[in-house]
Parts: C-alpha cells; structure tokens; sequence
C-alpha cells in the first residue's frame, strides 16, 4: 500500500473514531488508529510515578556488573524504537523469580532471577527489546488502571488477613491493606506476537542476533517445568503467556531478519558469566530472612522470633507466621508503620476511631515505649502492638479465634518482646547465595562439580541455567556458573 495512502486513511479512521471516543492516535507500531484513554503525558507520569514507587517498595539489585549491563544493552535498544514520545529506563529489580516487564510511559524491569538464567548478551538484549516492544506498541498502558504500581505488577491488592485465612478477614479496626496480591496481568497472544516480532527487529537494528530470544524461551520453559508440582513460582510466563507455536514463531521471524540458527560460542558466554559473577540468588537478606526461627533484616536493623513450627514468609509489606494447626485462624505479622519514636501518635495516624483510640493502653516492652489495643469480630480478635525501637514505629500483630484468648496471649506477648536490634552475633549468621564460576575437571560431572562447590542449586536448577543435561561430562570451556552461599555483604 502507498504510505501517504495509508496515512490518508488513518487520518480519516481518527477523525471517525474521535466522533465517538475521547481520542485517536495513530499506534507507532502498527501505523493504525486505536482508541486513546491515557495522553502521552499521562502515561508518562503513571510511568515515572508507578517506577519511583516500585522501586522503593521492592529496589534495584545490589549487583552493580548487572546493572550497568542491563541499561547498556538497554540503551543500544532505545535508540531504535519506534516510539520516540517516551524515555526509556531500565532497572534490575530485585526479585529472586525469573521475570521482565514495562511499565507505562518507559521504565523496563528485568529481575536478577532472570539474568541468573541468561547465557549471552543476545539473549539479554532479546528480553530487554520484547518489553521496549510493549511500550512502543502502548501494551503497557492497558495494565494501568490499577492504583499502585506492585497492583500493576502483581495484580488486585488483598488485606494481609484474607490471603492469611478467610475468617481474618471479617475483622474490624485494623488499620491497613498489608500487602499486594500476587497474580501478574498477563498481555494477550496478540501483543506478546507484537512485542515478539518489534524486539527482534530492534535487536537487528542494535546489532544483536535476533535469534537469541527463541533460545532464551526454551531455556525459561525447562526452568518452569522444573516446578511443575506444587506451587507456581510468578516467571516470564505468568505475564507473557506462551502459546503452542510461539518459539517458531520467534525463530522463523529471526531467520528471516538474520538467516541461520542462533548459538552462543564459549567466547560469547564467557563474557556473560563474567558479568553475572556475585549476582545474588534466592532471597535477598536486605530485605528481610529467617535464619531458623529468627528473623533478622539487616537494612533496619532489627530481629524478631516467630514460634518454632509456624509456617512464614517475608512479604513485601509484611512479615507472616502462622500456626499450621490453626486451619489458618491463629497468625503473627510485623509491619513497619514509619518513622518516629511515638507508638501513640503513630496508632493514632492510622486512622483508628475515637473509641479505639481511647481504648489504646501505653505501655513499655523492654524499656521502649510501645501501646496495644484488641478489636474483634465475628468470634475472631486482633491484638495490635505499635513499638518504637531505633527512631521507627513497628507493628506487631497477633490474630486468634476469640474463644483461644487466653491461651493466645501469651504467644502474642512473646513475638512482641522478642523483637529488638540486631547485634553482631545475628548479623554473623546471616547467609546469602551469589554466583560464582567453577572451572570443571576432566571427566567430572555436573553432580561432581556440585558437591565439590557445595552450590545451594540442585542438579535441575544447575543444568538449566547451564544448558546442560543433568547427568552430562562437563567440558572445560565455559565455566559453569552455581550458587554458594556466603557470609552476607551487600555487593559493590
């Protein structure tokens, strides 16, 4: 089709659709009209707010090799999109599960449980240059509506008491929605396509073989097949469905922007694993771990105990146990509410009524100041605690069917005594797991090379993210990257 006619006719479909809706522009990917709801402008500060948040609520890898080549393969990218409206940023978000993702307006996040998985630049730049892809084609704006940037992420928000147990969340008076959901919003078939085929066609343009994307889903898809059962862990694919035929369909496209079959050499990905050498995996202790029944977060500073047996689990928000012989109905959580050293006027800034407020008792805990209040409903009770300690306000939470109160208490009372600064004894047993790079022997396997390192991967986890098959020879070249765990020190 002629250009100036095609343009002709985009105009005419606009001036049509602008009779019935608020707005028309021309998609800078496609070249056809669409319905327009959000202004650039608009998407833009959705971007910049919803990144500026998110970045504080989870943060940016502490792994500054990664970083630094994440925005330069990410830059190189920018330069060819489509959409020039926009400015692109790209952050390594900390997050242990594998994932990448756009926000409105710009901002890319790629997680370091992604880049654990990546064998070359290629691949990176095929990730990277799907999610620029997003954003030119203003997929990103579709996942706007939602109020905070982890709903945008991670779905519809949930109170901490329902997604603990049904009955908690019948409770009146406690201040708060605790934590987001975590179910990802998933684009559509036609806008992975979409994204799909503009990522390879900027990665050609940035001089990076287009092939490289189709390998890294296979890679991604070994790694999910790891988790099968039981639970699934959020990954690429909760947002980014797959379809039957959606690697082909990557690989032919890349074949025909740069015939041949894609494949790293050993010089290739020698350089990516020297970039990813210290990359922290699994959980990261900055924002919180449990080291057997104690949980230490180094960033604030402090240490609690939860009951020995509880199950828990460190939230963005939240820090969760709950009695596993309880059907859910006995729980502990610890939030930090703010900055200051007044419980009172801390309880009271979260919007407790006047009735509750006078109800508030003060008291001491340790020495430090600190005020608690019961609310109940419907045959379950809360048992609130706000503690100052360290010029921050924290809340300690403890939930139990009214009719075990008096057996309860004594547990609440426990979790609110035991929280306190963390000394050099605890930060001792603080542990993490980096990547580091292990020349194989002759003739050893990978089984061999994982005991001889005493990697934190079994052999599944190792021969994915290695390419290999579980029970292989190793070669000498490349060097095999696996987890050890560490004495924790954030990396330079």
């Amino acid at each position: 089709m002629n250009p100036r006619r095609r343009a002709g006719r985009a105009r005419t479909s606009c001036a049509a659709f602008a009779l019935l809706a608020l707005g028309c522009a021309l998609n800078p990917v496609s070249g056809r009209p669409e319905f327009v709801l959000i202004s650039s402008a608009r998407e833009r500060a959705i971007g910049e707010e919803q990144e500026a948040q998110l970045l504080a609520e989870v943060g940016r890898s502490d792994h500054a090799a990664t970083r630094a080549w994440v925005e330069s393969v990410g830059a190189r990218l920018a330069v060819h999109s489509p959409r020039k409206d926009v400015r692109y940023r790209f952050h390594v978000l900390d997050l242990e599960v594998p994932n990448a993702f756009a926000l409105p307006g710009g901002p890319v996040f790629v997680t370091r449980g992604l880049l654990a998985l990546v064998r070359s630049e290629d691949e990176l730049a095929g990730v990277i240059g799907h999610e620029v892809g997003h954003v030119a084609a203003r997929h990103s704006v579709r996942q706007a509506s939602a109020a905070t940037p982890l709903d945008v992420v991670f779905g519809v928000p949930a109170a901490i008491v329902g997604s603990v147990s049904r009955p908690l969340g019948t409770l009146v008076g406690l201040p708060g929605a605790l934590v987001s959901g975590i179910a990802l919003s998933a684009y559509g078939r036609e806008q992975e396509h979409e994204a799909d085929t503009v990522g390879a066609e900027l990665a050609v343009q940035a001089g990076f073989q287009p092939g490289a994307l189709a390998v890294f889903l296979e890679r991604l898809e070994r790694e999910e097949a790891l988790h099968r059962e039981g639970p699934q862990p959020l990954s690429f694919f909760s947002s980014h469905p797959r379809t039957p035929d959606r690697t082909q369909r990557v690989r032919a496209h890349a074949e025909e922007l740069a015939p041949g079959v894609y494949a790293a050499s050993a010089a290739e990905i020698e350089a990516a694993l020297a970039k990813l050498d210290g990359l922290l995996i699994g959980p990261s202790p900055l924002h919180g771990v449990f080291v057997d029944d104690d949980f230490f977060h180094p960033a604030l500073g402090i240490a609690w105990r939860v009951p020995t047996g509880w199950v828990r689990e460190n939230q963005p928000k939240a820090v969760i146990a709950v009695d596993p012989e309880s059907e859910g109905r006995v729980a502990l959580l610890l939030q930090l509410v703010g900055e200051g050293d007044d419980p009172v006027e801390a309880a009271a800034a979260e919007g407790l009524g006047e009735e509750q407020q006078r109800a508030l008792q003060p008291f001491r805990v340790n020495g430090l100041p600190a005020a608690e209040l019961e609310v109940g409903s419907g045959g379950d009770a809360a048992h609130l605690t706000w503690l100052a300690l360290g010029g921050r306000v924290y809340r300690i939470v403890g939930i139990y069917p009214l009719a075990e109160r008096q057996a309860r208490r004594p547990v609440v009372a426990a979790a609110v005594e035991s929280l306190r600064p963390l000394d050099a004894a605890d930060r001792a047993r603080i542990a993490a797991a980096r990547l580091r790079l292990f020349q194989p022997r002759g003739g050893e396997t990978l089984a061999d090379l994982l005991r001889r390192a005493q990697a934190t991967w079994d052999a599944g986890e190792a021969a994915v993210a290695n390419d290999l098959a579980p029970g292989a020879t190793l070669r000498p070249s490349p060097r095999i990257k696996l987890p050890v765990d560490e004495a924790f020190e954030p990396a330079r």
